[in-house]
């Protein structure tokens, strides 16, 4: 195999890799995004478990 061929293989792979990994950090940052948003909403659902509901208020009477 010719040097100038090995030279575009090695330079189209080399390419190829870089692509592969570029996306593969958008993609790390994306799901560590939707992580973020996801520990926020479990972390709100939490807090409002722990706060007492209130019972509702009865209704009062009228005396007749």
């Amino acid at each position: 195999m010719p040097n100038d061929l090995r030279r575009q293989r090695i330079e189209s792979e080399l390419s190829l890799a870089l692509e592969c990994g570029v996306a593969t950090e958008e993609a790390l940052a994306e799901a560590a995004g939707l992580l973020s948003e996801a520990e926020t909403l479990v972390s709100q659902l939490a807090a409002s478990e722990r706060r007492p509901r209130r019972r509702p208020k009865r209704k009062r009477r009228k005396d007749a």
